[in-house]
Protein backbone atom coordinates (compact mmCIF):
# COMPACT_ATOMS: atom_id res chain seq x y z
CA UNK A 1 0.00 0.00 0.00
CA UNK A 2 1.16 3.21 -1.00
CA UNK A 3 1.93 6.07 2.01
CA UNK A 4 1.25 8.97 -0.22
CA UNK A 5 -1.92 8.17 -0.94
CA UNK A 6 -4.79 11.08 -0.76
CA UNK A 7 -8.19 9.15 -0.61
CA UNK A 8 -11.49 10.73 -0.35
CA UNK A 9 -15.09 10.15 0.21
CA UNK A 10 -17.77 11.77 -1.37
CA UNK A 11 -21.63 11.02 -1.29
CA UNK A 12 -24.98 12.95 0.22
CA UNK A 13 -25.68 13.20 3.63
CA UNK A 14 -26.03 9.73 5.38
CA UNK A 15 -24.10 8.26 3.12
CA UNK A 16 -22.09 7.07 6.11
CA UNK A 17 -18.85 9.57 4.73
CA UNK A 18 -17.43 10.00 7.88
CA UNK A 19 -18.53 7.11 9.87
CA UNK A 20 -16.45 5.20 7.17
CA UNK A 21 -13.18 7.60 6.34
CA UNK A 22 -12.96 7.48 10.35
CA UNK A 23 -12.66 3.64 10.34
CA UNK A 24 -10.26 3.75 7.98
CA UNK A 25 -8.13 6.56 9.41
CA UNK A 26 -7.92 4.44 12.76
CA UNK A 27 -6.91 1.21 10.26
CA UNK A 28 -4.55 3.14 8.76
CA UNK A 29 -2.79 3.61 11.68
CA UNK A 30 -2.43 0.59 13.39
CA UNK A 31 -1.52 -0.39 10.10
CA UNK A 32 1.55 1.86 10.79
CA UNK A 33 0.85 4.53 8.24
CA UNK A 34 0.89 8.55 9.51
CA UNK A 35 -2.61 9.37 8.57
CA UNK A 36 -3.66 13.23 8.01
CA UNK A 37 -7.30 13.38 8.03
CA UNK A 38 -9.27 16.33 6.45
CA UNK A 39 -13.15 17.27 6.62
CA UNK A 40 -12.51 18.72 3.16
CA UNK A 41 -16.13 20.98 2.79
CA UNK A 42 -13.78 23.89 3.92
CA UNK A 43 -11.11 25.97 1.66
CA UNK A 44 -7.90 27.67 1.86
CA UNK A 45 -9.24 31.16 0.56
CA UNK A 46 -12.80 31.08 1.12
CA UNK A 47 -12.97 28.72 4.32
CA UNK A 48 -16.83 27.56 3.54
CA UNK A 49 -18.38 29.19 0.72
CA UNK A 50 -21.84 27.93 1.38
CA UNK A 51 -22.14 28.35 5.44
CA UNK A 52 -24.46 31.24 4.70
CA UNK A 53 -28.28 30.13 5.08
CA UNK A 54 -30.22 28.47 2.30
CA UNK A 55 -32.75 31.41 1.54
CA UNK A 56 -29.47 33.76 0.98
CA UNK A 57 -27.95 31.04 -1.20
CA UNK A 58 -31.23 31.08 -3.37
CA UNK A 59 -31.52 34.65 -3.19
CA UNK A 60 -27.63 35.14 -4.65
CA UNK A 61 -27.90 32.79 -6.88
CA UNK A 62 -26.21 34.37 -9.98
CA UNK A 63 -23.87 35.98 -7.78
CA UNK A 64 -22.55 32.75 -6.75
CA UNK A 65 -22.58 31.39 -10.47
CA UNK A 66 -20.51 34.48 -11.30
CA UNK A 67 -17.76 34.16 -8.33
CA UNK A 68 -17.83 29.78 -9.30
CA UNK A 69 -14.76 30.41 -11.16
CA UNK A 70 -13.33 31.57 -7.77
CA UNK A 71 -14.64 28.16 -6.49
CA UNK A 72 -12.20 25.93 -8.96
CA UNK A 73 -9.17 28.27 -8.26
CA UNK A 74 -9.57 27.89 -4.78
CA UNK A 75 -9.90 24.33 -5.16
CA UNK A 76 -6.18 24.28 -6.51
CA UNK A 77 -4.91 26.75 -4.13
CA UNK A 78 -5.95 24.13 -1.34
CA UNK A 79 -4.77 21.12 -3.03
CA UNK A 80 -1.35 22.31 -3.99
CA UNK A 81 -0.33 24.18 -1.09
CA UNK A 82 -2.34 22.48 1.47
CA UNK A 83 -2.94 18.69 0.64
CA UNK A 84 0.30 18.43 -1.81
CA UNK A 85 2.87 19.33 1.23
CA UNK A 86 1.30 16.55 3.59
CA UNK A 87 0.82 14.34 1.20
CA UNK A 88 4.72 13.95 1.42
CA UNK A 89 4.60 12.70 4.72
CA UNK A 90 0.76 11.57 5.35
CA UNK A 91 -1.49 9.45 3.69
CA UNK A 92 -4.72 11.86 3.42
CA UNK A 93 -8.11 10.70 3.92
CA UNK A 94 -10.57 13.65 3.18
CA UNK A 95 -14.54 13.24 4.41
CA UNK A 96 -15.83 15.23 1.62
CA UNK A 97 -14.05 16.25 -1.50
CA UNK A 98 -13.71 19.17 -3.69
CA UNK A 99 -16.77 17.39 -5.37
CA UNK A 100 -19.12 17.82 -3.30
CA UNK A 101 -19.07 21.62 -3.55
CA UNK A 102 -20.23 21.41 -7.00
CA UNK A 103 -22.61 19.01 -5.66
CA UNK A 104 -23.88 21.66 -3.76
CA UNK A 105 -23.74 24.36 -6.97
CA UNK A 106 -25.84 21.92 -8.63
CA UNK A 107 -28.61 21.13 -5.72
CA UNK A 108 -28.57 25.03 -5.65
CA UNK A 109 -28.98 25.50 -9.16
CA UNK A 110 -26.02 27.31 -9.28
CA UNK A 111 -24.51 25.63 -12.22
CA UNK A 112 -25.44 23.10 -14.64
CA UNK A 113 -24.29 19.78 -15.42
CA UNK A 114 -22.03 20.92 -18.21
CA UNK A 115 -20.37 23.29 -16.76
CA UNK A 116 -20.12 21.11 -13.92
CA UNK A 117 -18.95 18.50 -15.83
CA UNK A 118 -15.91 20.83 -17.15
CA UNK A 119 -15.04 21.67 -13.08
CA UNK A 120 -14.87 17.89 -12.49
CA UNK A 121 -12.72 17.09 -15.27
CA UNK A 122 -10.33 20.24 -13.99
CA UNK A 123 -10.01 19.30 -10.34
CA UNK A 124 -7.28 17.72 -8.82
CA UNK A 125 -8.14 13.97 -8.57
CA UNK A 126 -7.20 11.88 -5.30
CA UNK A 127 -5.58 8.48 -5.90
CA UNK A 128 -8.89 7.05 -4.46
CA UNK A 129 -12.27 8.35 -4.99
CA UNK A 130 -15.10 6.36 -3.18
CA UNK A 131 -18.90 7.27 -3.32
CA UNK A 132 -20.94 5.85 -0.70
CA UNK A 133 -24.38 5.22 -2.83
CA UNK A 134 -27.04 5.08 -0.42
CA UNK A 135 -30.94 5.13 -0.88
CA UNK A 136 -32.69 7.98 -0.59
CA UNK A 137 -34.62 6.19 2.61
CA UNK A 138 -31.76 4.85 4.52
CA UNK A 139 -29.76 8.79 4.44
CA UNK A 140 -33.11 10.17 5.57
CA UNK A 141 -33.21 7.63 8.34
CA UNK A 142 -29.64 8.25 9.22
CA UNK A 143 -29.52 12.06 9.07
CA UNK A 144 -32.89 13.85 9.00
CA UNK A 145 -31.58 16.96 7.38
CA UNK A 146 -33.95 17.56 4.19
CA UNK A 147 -36.74 16.02 2.70
CA UNK A 148 -37.19 12.79 1.04
CA UNK A 149 -37.47 14.91 -2.15
CA UNK A 150 -34.30 16.51 -1.53
CA UNK A 151 -32.41 13.72 -0.69
CA UNK A 152 -34.01 11.91 -4.12
CA UNK A 153 -32.43 15.03 -5.96
CA UNK A 154 -28.78 14.88 -4.13
CA UNK A 155 -28.72 11.08 -5.36
CA UNK A 156 -29.36 11.97 -8.79
CA UNK A 157 -26.36 14.61 -8.37
CA UNK A 158 -24.05 12.19 -6.35
CA UNK A 159 -24.61 9.69 -8.93
CA UNK A 160 -23.86 11.67 -12.42
CA UNK A 161 -20.43 12.81 -9.87
CA UNK A 162 -19.47 8.99 -9.33
CA UNK A 163 -20.07 8.67 -13.07
CA UNK A 164 -18.22 11.60 -14.42
CA UNK A 165 -15.30 10.89 -11.86
CA UNK A 166 -15.08 7.03 -12.24
CA UNK A 167 -15.32 7.07 -8.62
CA UNK A 168 -15.18 3.30 -6.90
CA UNK A 169 -19.09 3.27 -6.27
CA UNK A 170 -19.86 1.31 -2.53
CA UNK A 171 -23.26 0.48 -1.93
CA UNK A 172 -23.80 2.17 1.56
CA UNK A 173 -26.74 0.80 2.13
CA UNK A 174 -25.03 -2.59 3.11
CA UNK A 175 -23.59 -3.41 6.67
CA UNK A 176 -20.85 -0.96 7.92
CA UNK A 177 -18.86 -3.67 7.99
CA UNK A 178 -19.56 -4.95 4.42
CA UNK A 179 -18.72 -1.51 3.23
CA UNK A 180 -15.40 -0.94 5.69
CA UNK A 181 -14.34 -4.20 3.81
CA UNK A 182 -14.78 -3.04 0.28
CA UNK A 183 -13.18 0.12 0.56
CA UNK A 184 -10.16 -1.86 2.39
CA UNK A 185 -10.10 -3.85 -1.23
CA UNK A 186 -9.52 -1.07 -2.95
CA UNK A 187 -6.85 0.66 -1.20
Amino acid sequence: MNKNLLIAFSGMDGSGKTTVAKKLESYMKKKGFRVFFKHAHGYAISKNSFSIDEKNIKRFCWLFFLLSPFMLLDSFFTYYFKYKPELEHNVIICDRYFYDKVARMLYYNITNNFIAGIYLSLLPRPNRLFYLNVSSHNAKLRKNEYSIKDYERFKKIYDFIAMKTNAVIIDADLPLSTVFNKTISYV
